[in-house]
């Protein structure tokens, strides 16, 4: 039983997880509430279980959405730990990475700032940023630079408020922006 009375479904350790191709979608948890997966995705990232964190942050997500700061840096961590772990699949993050971003485009309207900038918006955009830039990285690894998502991402980013593009969102904009012809 783990501490807020919820038992545990996790397994001995990622390779026993129902479908290793897409292991982020089966939560850790068999009656997740908020508070649960929050503390069960802590844990994670505190003993270097990145999957368990990526799980815990994709079934936060379902509840709390992307602009819960313990979301985002649940995905962020995850991904980080794993990404880092013999264990990685460079393919299966792309998997993972497209259908974040696929997911967190999906929820743009509810993120856009009307007049007034929110903490909300800035860490919606923050991980919308990143997980991009995560995406557009791990093609070229797989040697898919030229793959129409990169090109998705790109639109993305150039629809992200100044106010919220990140150093990184800038050099990727200017690589990915042609010059203008010279007359």
């Amino acid at each position: 039983m783990g501490r807020f009375g919820i038992r545990r479904r996790r397994a001995t350790g990622a390779t026993a997880r129902p479908s290793p191709l897409a292991f982020w979608r089966h939560g850790p948890l068999d009656a997740p509430t908020a508070p649960a997966l929050r503390h069960e995705g802590e844990l994670a990232v505190a003993r270097g279980d990145g999957p368990t964190a990526l799980a815990s942050g994709w079934a936060l997500w379902g509840l709390a959405t992307m602009i819960d700061q313990d979301t985002h840096a649940l995905l962020y961590e995850g991904f980080r730990l794993w990404s880092a772990s013999p264990d990685h699949d460079p393919e299966i993050g792309v998997v993972f990475l497209t259908e974040a971003f696929e997911r967190l485009v999906d929820e743009d309207a509810g993120a856009r700032p009307a007049t007034h900038p929110t903490r909300a918006h800035e860490a919606y955009f923050d991980a919308r940023t990143w997980i991009g830039l995560k995406l557009t990285e791990a093609l070229e690894t797989a040697g898919r630079g030229e793959d129409l998502l990169v090109d998705r991402v790109g639109d993305v980013l150039r629809t992200t408020p100044e106010a919220y593009r990140t150093p990184g969102a800038r050099a990727f904009l200017e690589r990915a922006t042609p010059e203008a012809p010279r007359g």
